[in-house]
């Protein structure tokens, strides 16, 4: 059922890959990178040691047919995602480990930084991480993922860090991101935040600490969802079922949440390996479809069924020799087929493939 179309030896350790969702470029996904160069006098890493590259590749003819358009050093990417509702070029963010929110625009096959903004230098350095001069930024979300997002809505970004803090950064048209929120919601590292699909005042955050928080921005307040046996690495909120929100677990464990009574999971899925990252796409078509990336169980395609929530395993990936890390869905693709790109981390590989569905 799964067929490789393409392979690419990424150089430097892979961990988050992304395709662009706007119409007409669903051609185009970013790839970004994290290396570190060790040094074995410290245990702990400077800025100066890590870094990484962002690329952008493109389907110029053929959908299994890809090329590097793009490509420029930047310091080591933790995660990025496009925005979903660009009213001309599309946007992608990304964070970095020197504690970095950065905007690119895509013009003409390439990605040209737009914007860029350091999120907590106004922290005390005890929340740094290791020798850094500020904490790695983790992960990010946009809160425009709803396919009937309103385009005059305010357009917001969420960020997670090393420190435990979640921020809101507004973003409107001609202006600078700036920070509008933030708090202190983990312990530890918050590994994960993202926005409700359904309603961008809520905002979701997993942490090394072991605890989903969910936060609404209107109130100076949290509240706990569920527990976890170990760290929450990542949260999916479903855009085609309001009250879904899937969370993923250093425990193994993929977990489907009713978001209006959170006491226990709906269902609960055993992956195998850490969950890095849940996603699903954006066709109606194949709208009880997610997607894993298992660290080290590989990678996973699974179907939801909507009346009882019963969790099935439709496939697996392994072609990978590492780290399963990043992981997406192309955007426009037929009914019975899905294509996806994945890759992983000490193996230095990213994959295309695709996965033919039972119809």
């Amino acid at each position: 059922m799964i067929e490789t179309v393409f392979t690419w030896d990424t150089k430097l350790s892979a961990d988050t890959v992304e395709w662009c969702p706007n119409e007409g470029y669903e051609q185009y996904f970013a790839l970004g990178t994290y290396q570190v160069e060790k040094d074995e006098q410290k245990e702990s890493f400077t800025d100066e040691q890590r870094y990484g590259k962002l690329h952008l590749f493109e389907s110029k003819a053929e959908q299994n047919d890809f090329q590097l358009v793009n490509e420029q050093e930047t310091r080591a990417i933790l995660d990025m995602k496009w925005s979903s509702s660009a009213k001309e070029m599309p946007l992608l963010a990304l964070t970095t480990s020197s504690g970095q929110l950065v905007l690119y625009q895509l013009e003409k096959s390439k990605l040209e930084q737009k914007d860029v903004i350091m999120i907590n230098e106004d922290l005390n350095p005890d929340y740094f991480d290791s020798d850094s001069k500020f904490p790695v930024i983790l992960s990010l979300d946009w809160n425009d993922r709803n396919l009937d997002y309103d385009q005059n809505s305010p357009l917001r970004i969420a960020t997670s860090d090393s420190s435990g803090h979640i921020s809101i950064l507004s973003f409107e048209d001609g202006q600078e991101m700036r920070i509008i929120d933030k708090r202190k919601n983990h312990d530890f590292e918050a590994w994960i935040c993202a926005f409700d699909v359904w309603n961008s005042n809520v905002v979701y955050s997993g942490g090394d600490d072991s605890k989903l928080f969910l936060t609404d921005l209107r109130e100076d307040s949290k509240k706990r969802i569920g527990v976890h046996d170990a760290g929450v690495t990542s949260l999916l909120s479903d855009i085609f079922h309001e009250h879904w929100l899937f969370s993923g677990s250093y425990d193994e464990k993929l977990r489907l949440w009713d978001t209006r009574k959170t006491k226990q999971p709906l269902e609960t899925h055993n992956a195998e390996g850490g969950i890095w990252r849940i996603r699903q796409p954006r066709n109606k078509n194949q709208k009880n479809i997610i997607g894993l990336a298992c660290m080290h169980n590989g990678f996973q395609v699974l179907d939801v069924k909507e009346d009882d929530c019963k969790i099935e395993k439709l496939d697996q990936y392994n072609q990978h020799q590492s780290l399963a890390y990043g992981l997406d869905f192309r955007s426009k693709t037929s009914e019975n087929e899905l294509q996806l790109a994945s890759c992983s981390f000490y193996d230095s590989l990213l994959n295309v493939w695709n996965l033919k569905l039972d119809t």
